[in-house]
């Protein structure tokens, strides 16, 4: 399950990130509800990470949504395939086999 990224072009001042009306507060508001009330086997996408690494700004494309009802951009959808793939691997692998090496002390190190 994947959360809210933050609307682009958005000063959040003061009034507006205080009141629940505006956009970026209330998606804000459902991403840390989303978070804490997540049973154990639900795993969170963090979109609005993504976003924020990426910038706001260019994750949003109107036509991409008008033609074909994508969510974003095609690069930033791209980031979104990454991190699911990352979450969907990390849930398939055993976690005994997920270490390539081994721990051992060198001798003399102790």
């Amino acid at each position: 399950m994947a959360n809210f990224a933050l609307p682009a072009a958005f000063d959040p001042g003061s009034y507006s990130t205080r009141k629940a009306a505006s956009d970026w507060t209330f998606r804000k508001i459902v991403n840390l509800e989303l978070g804490l009330g997540a049973t154990p086997f639900v795993h969170l996408c963090d979109v609005e990470f993504l976003s924020a690494r990426q910038g706001t700004l260019g994750i949003h494309d109107a036509s991409a949504w008008f033609e074909s009802k994508q969510p974003y951009a095609a690069d930033f959808l791209v980031d979104v395939a990454k991190e699911i793939n990352h979450i969907v691997s990390g849930l398939r692998r055993n976690i005994k086999s997920s270490w390539p090496w081994t721990w051992t002390i060198p001798y003399g190190a102790v």
